[in-house]
């Protein structure tokens, strides 16, 4: 049997004796909330942050946080007037990793300074969020990775000369060019029931990837070391720009394929599922032609300095 804790007010009292409060009043603004959704949120749930005299402040669970005006009429019903949109910084599932690394480095910073009190305070803020942040989601290590690999100078190379790529790599025997296949697999349109039929196939696509990748880093591996070998020898021709350029494009394919082919080697063992290796295999597929034709250049340009 459950107690009431004494000493009490009976609540058909404490209802009289609250009315117009803060208490009261925001109840009234949260029960509106809730009433409201659809319209002021398109259904979508809020946490209500801070309930002021005309206005409140919500969270969404989209992540978004608004200054809602209200009035309260006569009768004490709550209308919603209008909603200002605030710049605050939400930590969500998206940017939970990086908002723990900033303030993890903001704690060491004030353990450094001696202010260990603050820096106690931000570690003990912290703690609940670690497991969440050492989750990563599939879009987040994909989105990552691509991020990492943004504005790569042998790709602005590539693009920039487009004209003299083609025509020395035209008697290369390129392979056809991979293209995502998988996104069934990943979409919701196959039943996970079905998944396990297409592991093998998964798999072999995977390799065959892989071996790509890898022959492109062998590609540029051994256009590295003729570059380097003969860099002496060109800069006391004068070549000396010309040469460093090369290195610089070659060293940069190098280190972009050798990335890549190590993150899908990584991320198929790590996640072992057939849908989630199908989106890995889908995100990579499109890039292979690039790297092989940067491959083959690079292989061209180093045969002509023998």
């Amino acid at each position: 049997m459950t107690h009431q804790q004494l000493p009490f007010v009976p609540a058909a009292e404490l209802a009289g004796l609250l009315a117009g409060s803060f208490q009261d009043i925001s109840a009234k603004v949260a029960s509106a909330l809730r009433e409201e959704s659809h319209n002021l949120f398109g259904g979508r749930s809020v946490q209500v942050l801070g309930v002021f005299p005309d206005n409140v402040v919500i969270l969404s669970d989209d992540g978004g946080v608004a200054r809602i005006r209200y009035e309260s009429s006569a009768a004490g019903a709550i209308y919603f007037l209008g909603t200002e949109h605030l710049p605050v910084t939400v930590v969500t599932e998206k940017n939970v990793r990086r908002y723990v690394q900033k303030e993890a480095r903001t704690a060491a910073d004030l353990f450094i300074r001696g202010l260990t009190a603050q820096a106690n305070e931000k570690v003990a803020a912290l703690a609940p969020l670690v497991d969440a942040a050492n989750v990563i989601s599939d879009g987040e290590l994909l989105q990552s990775m691509q991020e990492s690999r943004a504005d790569r100078p042998w790709k602005m190379l590539i693009d920039s000369r487009k004209d003299r790529v083609s025509a020395l790599v035209e008697s290369a025997s390129l392979p056809a060019p991979l293209s995502p296949k998988f996104t069934k697999l990943y979409d919701g349109s196959t039943k996970p029931s079905e998944l396990p039929h297409y592991k093998t196939l998964v798999q072999d696509d995977v390799e065959h990837l892989l071996g790509r990748l890898a022959a492109v880093e062998s590609q540029a591996s051994a256009a590295l070391q003729t570059v380097r070998e003969v860099r002496e020898q060109a800069v006391q021709e004068g070549g000396e720009e010309a040469i460093t350029s090369l290195e610089s494009f070659v060293t940069d394919l190098l280190a972009d394929v050798s990335q890549v082919k190590e993150f899908v080697v990584e991320a198929t063992a790590e996640f072992g599922q057939v849908d989630r290796i199908a989106k890995v295999f889908d995100s990579i597929a499109s890039e292979v032609a690039s790297f092989e034709v940067a491959g083959a250049f690079a292989a061209k340009l180093a045969a002509r300095l023998n």
